[in-house]
């Protein structure tokens, strides 16, 4: 007999943490300086509480960017995310 999943979370369980919600999530884009070889932050911005988009800003200053993700935003900038 296969083995099924359909058990739910039982509400009254004090073995099961109840759901945590969902929060925006802080990042910097940091890229690399040739004059100081280090990376410095060049972006900071914070996603949807879902994961899906976010805006940004250039730490250096600069309007307010509407993002899909942090990822494709490091990747045309030629930097990396750093969750905060």
């Amino acid at each position: 007999m296969p083995v099924q999943d359909d058990h739910h979370r039982d509400s009254n369980s004090v073995y099961q943490k109840p759901d945590e919600p969902a929060h925006p999530r802080a990042f910097y884009v940091d890229v690399w300086d040739e004059d100081t070889d280090t990376t410095e932050h060049y972006y900071y911005g914070v996603t949807h509480p879902d994961g899906d988009g976010g805006m940004a800003r250039r730490i250096a200053g600069g309007g307010t960017h509407l993002i899909r993700d942090p990822e494709t935003l490091a990747n045309r900038v030629g930097g990396e995310v750093v969750w905060i």
